[in-house]
């Protein structure tokens, strides 16, 4: 983890082991994000669901990144979802209480989840364009 070892402590002890299976919604589309996922292996896909529910996919997260990140902005609910799509071994979960939190300590983990995001919002922009 690319976090001082004092606020790797902190997080880590946020974090919850979880089993997923593939195929597996973390998130639905119009509920809120209770938890944000990390996934230890395998990968979850970003999906949009349309109105006659068929889904497009519009991002992969796999151990590098998290599921649920956009709950930082607010209150909103879902208009994608995040399902697993490859088996995962481990997958560690933070409640979305738990995430804000530690997102208003302006610290390193602050840093890292903003530069990701600005990552997955740039690949999601090169994959439509």
């Amino acid at each position: 983890m690319a976090l001082p070892p004092d606020e790797q402590e902190r997080i880590l002890g946020m974090l919850d082991v979880t089993t997923v299976a593939v195929r597996d919604l973390l998130h639905k589309p119009g509920e809120l994000i209770e938890y944000i996922y990390f996934p230890g292996g395998g990968f979850c896909s970003i999906v949009t669901v349309l109105e006659d529910g068929s889904m497009v996919e519009v991002a992969t997260v796999g151990r590098e990144g998290m599921v649920g990140v956009h709950a930082e902005a607010g209150w909103l609910p879902l208009s994608s979802a995040a399902l697993v799509q490859g088996q995962m071994d481990i997958c560690y979960r933070m409640t979305t209480a738990a995430f804000r939190r530690e997102m208003e300590r302006r610290g390193a983990f602050h840093y890292l989840v903003t530069r990701y995001t600005q990552a997955l919002m740039g690949a999601i922009m090169q994959a439509t364009a």
